[in-house]
């Protein structure tokens, strides 16, 4: 089984509908990518796996790569407190699994706050990956994921079941 590179989970801490429990990407070192969407009691509702080029991979691998001297200094958990619309599970192979809660609350703390600090800086990670994934066809925010059908397509869709896990 491949190695995990990349995981992204979003989870809304007040789902709108049954349908709104979030979701979950993994980009492997096989160059596969999937995305799973999870119903408000965390069961999965679909699951997708698509063929990614080489080059995704590399590009996160250089994302990564330019994060290196602080990702081992980030906070493991950084919470945003009780009004948190939202909370994500970041994981790069090689660190330990990131949990940030609604990322622009974290953004707005005080100037100088660390939290605010290293939200700041996983954000733009963010926004790096985010860009490698557009240009292979995959448009990805904090909260929310889709893909050009035009550019991309599921090479398949496994059936709904299971619970949700940090690391498909």
């Amino acid at each position: 089984m491949s190695r995990a590179l990349f995981v992204y989970a979003y989870v809304p801490n007040m789902p709108r509908n049954p349908e709104d429990g979030g979701f979950l990407i993994n980009l492997f070192e096989d160059d596969r990518l999937t995305f799973t969407h999870y119903a408000a009691d965390q069961t999965v509702l679909q699951e997708y796996r698509f063929a990614v080029p080489p080059r995704l991979r590399m590009g996160y691998l250089a994302c990564v790569d330019t994060a290196r001297p602080w990702l081992s200094q980030m906070y493991q958990v950084m919470r945003a407190g009780e009004a948190a619309r939202y909370s994500c599970r970041i994981g790069i192979d090689g660190y330990p699994l990131f949990l940030v809660e609604d990322f622009e609350a974290l953004m707005n703390c005080p100037f100088r706050s660390a939290r605010a600090h290293y939200a700041r800086k996983m954000y733009l990670l963010l926004e790096d990956i985010a860009t490698e994934l557009f240009q292979a066809g995959f448009n990805m925010t904090p909260q929310s994921f889709m893909w050009d059908d035009g550019r991309v397509r599921p090479i398949d869709a496994a059936p709904a079941g299971g619970l949700f896990q940090k690391n498909a």
